[in-house]
């Protein structure tokens, strides 16, 4: 599943979220290689490529002063089909998320604020981990939205990783990922979003706390390094075996998932308590000092069973140098896949591992055609619910193997599916991209050049038919650039309403887009009406002005000053809802 499969799987879905939305943008999900649940908060070392699943986000700006999410649709592997949700059921703590969102844009003294969906290629609570992304995706683009940065700064990774705003957005969107992961965030799949690499990185941070300040944040060292660049000579950039991510069961919500993690952390350290009583019956008089200081200290028996699987990470790091000097090369792959096969035997110390896992590898040994097929297999996210497990065998030779070995574990496993496949989906190395910006011409190929463009003084911006716009904009006032017609609370005006619909709306048009600016009469299109103030102001500005204030008791603040022939126009602020609809 990528991608570009999906699309052409579902280009309705992607028809019709770009045909309602002005602006949207992408970037990548991540593939993990380690078991993501223990002490991710901050320190140790992780490894993580990009793959081509991605987080489609749109934005808009709109009056409400406050930020508002909308619609959430989400490829569900289990359903095969794009699931649409609520924000607030997707992400639970969405007021937390909204008021952070809400305090950046007023510190910035932002006066509109902007409304937001989404259409991510995977769920909430799958193993590639929406909100890190999410949160890295929305928090860029709304950085270049509201001017705080020009789009181009980011066409240059290496420049862009080393200014101050790359700071700015990885903190605020670790901050929200904070919020909306109850502190247990992932921030590496925010600094591999951030990226434009192929080939696995090397993700590494400075020890931090929960209840760190923005400002502590802000000087905590983190580090994304290609793992090819760590390697001197190194033959290739691609990873030498195939892997795949398979979900098994079903998804689970992130708060049961703590309450999965906090049931064990007790379990295990209810043996310290235990021993503890048992050894107090003893005087130790300092002679077994281990003992003494598990008895006389407090000391985290799951957290320190934990260290070993960090500890893994490391050896992790080095065998993928291995294969970028020696590629593929028998005993580099073997010794990879035994050690990755070491993380599901560190995690089975901390809780009760599902059958899955061993279910796998019987079915996979039963189908294998040469002896030599050898499988890698590891939970992606565990805490008693074993969501994802990662697949590995070696390049080319097990792929019909892997394919008979799911559809016999689909009698036992019925809602199996693969949600990547390296050989089948590939990996990408594709950053933030735009993907459709309405305002600046910029068209996705889902939009049908039959359709039109509405948008309006208040940042609403859609594309629809003709008639089902008129329909929906039913009140204020509507210039129709196709025909140079006027409708006013959907009558159309005629001739008698206005001397020459076609110049007003040239007027308008160039006054809305300058706001409180003095526009010469030099840079409207050259008409008599241009040419003259007396015609500008008789014919079109004072019959505009009496419609709009006889129709709707509103009254416009529109100057026309200066000599006759060289004068200015300019617009105050508008409280009239002005719509334009525009041939794409």
């Amino acid at each position: 599943m990528n991608t570009q499969s999906l699309q052409e799987m579902f280009p309705e879905v992607y028809r019709d979220f770009y045909s309602r939305n002005n602006l949207v943008v992408s970037w990548c999900y991540v593939f993990p290689w380690w078991p993501m649940w223990w002490k991710h908060i901050s320190h140790s070392v992780r490894v993580k490529s990009k793959i081509p699943i991605k987080c489609y986000v749109w934005l808009n700006k709109n009056t409400s002063w406050k930020v508002t999410f909308w619609i959430c649709h989400f490829f569900e592997i289990s359903n095969k089909n794009f699931v649409r949700h609520n924000f607030n059921s997707v992400i639970k703590e969405y007021t937390w998320v909204s008021s952070i969102l809400d305090s950046f844009l007023n510190d910035k003294k932002i006066i509109n604020w902007c409304e937001i969906s989404i259409l991510s290629e995977t769920s909430r609570w799958h193993s590639f981990w929406l909100s890190g992304t999410l949160f890295a995706v929305l928090v860029s683009w709304l950085f270049e939205l509201f001017n705080l940065i020009d789009f181009n700064e980011y066409s240059d990774y290496n420049k862009f990783i080393d200014s101050e705003i790359y700071n700015e957005i990885f903190n605020l969107a670790l901050s929200l990922e904070l919020k909306s992961r109850y502190w247990n965030t992932i921030w590496q799949n925010i600094l591999s979003t951030l990226s434009n690499y192929r080939e696995p990185s090397i993700l590494i941070s400075e020890m931090y706390w929960k209840d760190i300040t923005n400002y502590e944040l802000s000087n905590i060292f983190r580090k994304h390094i290609p793992l090819m660049s760590s390697v001197e000579n190194y033959i290739t950039k691609d990873i030498p075996f195939d892997f795949w991510m398979i979900f098994p069961w079903i998804s689970w919500d992130t708060k049961q998932v703590e309450q999965y993690k906090v049931a064990d952390k007790n379990l295990l350290n209810n043996y310290k308590i235990n021993f503890s009583d048992f050894l107090s019956n003893f005087d130790l008089n300092g002679k077994n000092i281990y003992l003494k200081e598990f008895v006389d200290n407090n000391i985290d028996i799951y957290n320190h069973i934990a260290d070993t699987v960090w500890i893994l990470n490391l050896k992790t790091v080095n065998l993928f140098q291995n294969m970028a000097k020696l590629w593929y090369r028998d005993d580099i792959i073997d010794d990879f896949i035994y050690h990755i096969n070491q993380y599901r035997y560190a995690l089975s110390l901390l809780e009760n591992q599902s059958s899955f896992a061993d279910d796998f590898v019987f079915y996979f040994r039963k189908n294998r055609s040469h002896f030599d097929e050898k499988i890698w297999i590891m939970p992606t996210a565990s805490g008693k619910i074993w969501w994802w497990y990662v697949i590995v065998t070696k390049l080319w030779l097990s792929r019909n193997t892997l394919e008979k070995t799911i559809s016999d574990l689909r009698y036992l496993y019925p809602n199996i599916e693969v949600e990547y496949s390296s050989y089948l989906d590939w990996n990408s190395n594709d950053w933030i991209i735009l993907e459709q910006s309405v305002n600046n011409w910029l068209y996705s190929k889902y939009i049908n050049k039959n359709l039109y463009v509405y948008f309006d003084n208040f940042w609403i911006n859609y594309i629809w038919t003709f008639n089902d716009i008129l329909e929906k904009e039913t009140e204020w006032l509507i210039l129709d650039t196709l025909q140079n017609k006027i409708y006013l609370n959907w009558e159309k005006l005629t001739s008698k309403d206005i001397h020459s619909q076609n110049a007003t709306i040239e007027v308008l048009l160039i006054l809305l887009k300058n706001v409180w600016k003095e526009i010469s009469n030099k840079n409207f299109p050259i008409s008599s009406y241009t040419k003259n103030k007396n015609e500008m102001f008789w014919k079109i500005i004072l019959p505009f002005l009496k419609l709009i204030e006889n129709n709707l008791n509103i009254k416009l603040e529109l100057e026309c000053k200066w000599w006759i022939t060289d004068f200015y126009l300019k617009l105050e602020k508008v409280n009239l809802k002005i719509g334009v609809i525009k041939r794409i």
